[in-house]
Formats: C-alpha cells, sequence, structure tokens
C-alpha cells in the first residue's frame, strides 16, 4: 500500500511528458558588428518543463545610435524575446532592417534552450528552411536536411543555398559557411559553432535551419524522404 501511495506521488509531481530541464541556461550569437561593436548578443533563457519563461538580453553589443538600423536594432532587442515567448518558438518573424541582430538573438535563446532540452529524437531525416543573407538577386532561403539516428545527429545536408556566393568580397566566405558550419555540428553534436567570419548571417541561418529540424524531431518525428 505504501510503496502504490509513493508511486501516486512519484508520478504526481514529475512530468514524464516534460519537453524541458527546468532552469535556466545562457547563449551567445553573433549579430551585426562594426568598428566599435563586437556584435555579441547574450541571453538568459529561463525553461520550466514545457515552456518558455523568461528571457533577459544580458550583453547586446550592437550599434543602436547607427543613424539608418540604430532604431530598428533597438526595436529587435524589445520585440523578438516577446515574440519568441508569446509564440513558445525560437522562429518568429525578424524586425525589417534588423534580420542580422533578430536571428542573432534567436540563435542565442535557440543555443540556450538547446542547454536545457531533453534529447529525445526521433530518428529519421528532417529538412527545414531559414532566410539568411539577401540580395536583389537571392532571396536568401537556406534548407537543410538532418538526418538523426539513435539520438546522434549523423549527417546534415544542405539541400538550398540561396545566397550571393559569386559576390567579389563575400561570396566564398558564404560558400565557406555552407560547408564548414555542418561539419562543425555534427562534430561537436551541438549548436555551439562559430559563425564564418564574413558571412554571419549565412553562417546563422544554416544554425537555425538545423535547430528548427531538431524541434521538429522533438514535436512530431515527421520523417522526410531524401530526394
Amino acid at each position: 500500500m505504501l510503496r502504490t501511495l509513493a508511486l501516486i506521488l512519484l508520478f504526481t509531481f514529475i512530468n514524464i511528458d516534460a519537453q524541458f530541464i527546468q532552469g535556466t541556461y545562457e547563449g551567445e550569437a553573433l549579430g551585426r558588428k562594426d568598428a566599435e561593436h563586437s556584435g555579441i548578443i547574450t541571453v538568459r533563457v529561463s525553461l520550466s518543463d514545457d515552456r518558455i519563461e523568461n528571457i533577459d538580453v544580458t550583453e547586446f553589443d550592437q550599434n543602436t545610435d547607427h543613424k539608418k538600423y540604430g532604431l530598428h536594432v533597438t526595436e529587435a532587442l524589445e520585440r523578438i524575446p516577446k515574440r519568441i515567448i508569446n509564440s513558445q518558438s525560437v522562429f518568429v518573424d525578424a524586425v525589417s532592417m534588423a534580420t542580422a541582430t533578430s536571428q542573432a538573438i534567436e540563435l542565442a535563446v535557440a543555443r540556450a534552450i538547446y542547454k536545457g532540452l531533453k534529447k529525445d529524437y526521433l530518428s529519421g531525416i528532417y529538412r527545414s528552411t531559414v532566410t539568411g543573407w539577401r540580395s536583389k538577386k537571392f532571396r536568401g532561403n537556406i534548407e537543410v536536411e538532418v538526418e538523426l539516428s539513435d539520438e546522434t545527429i549523423k549527417k546534415i545536408k544542405v539541400v538550398k543555398f540561396e545566397q550571393d556566393t559569386l559576390h567579389k568580397k563575400y561570396g566564398s566566405l558564404a560558400e565557406n559557411a555552407r560547408e564548414m558550419i555542418p561539419e562543425e555540428v555534427i562534430k561537436n553534436q551541438n549548436l555551439e559553432v562559430d559563425a564564418v567570419s564574413g558571412a554571419t548571417m549565412s553562417s546563422n541561418a544554416i544554425l537555425l535551419a538545423v535547430s528548427k529540424s531538431l524541434k521538429r524531431a522533438l514535436k512530431d518525428g515527421q520523417k522526410e524522404k531524401r530526394n
């Protein structure tokens, strides 16, 4: 009788469907940087068993005084964390004219959440798309295919890369990001991968797309076939 009562109490206080390990976690990402700003954004994310409860931006080294982008960057600081909490998803609309900053906040939060995530993945292949660096000729969409087996990231394939790889200054750097970021994620088995210098938005978009695929593996386990 006592043993039965103990088991009832145990399952009363333990949420067997919990998505997160309750706690507070930190994440960091690189946003827009310039000669006077490192671009670093650091967040502290509080998680309950199944919710993102709070997001504090503890470091925000962005140029909020920039004549063209400053107000939009400040808007991203104020709005992106709220949008993430309200939608309970890292993948929210970026603030116009502050895409790099918006993405960096999202990635910092994704990295923090990853640390508190119960990584109970379903084996399969998952595809996700995130928008990276956009230009007049390129829409910026980056699509990745992530293969999971026995809760391990086995393979990451970039199946769509609408980035300007022919750009004189940044093209080769974007191509480097396409090759190097997936390799490093597989090697580290996490999202703690440095962006390729000069291709921050492409790098961050790849990492966010991987994060999105990992979330889908946890949420619904809908396997997608290879093309």
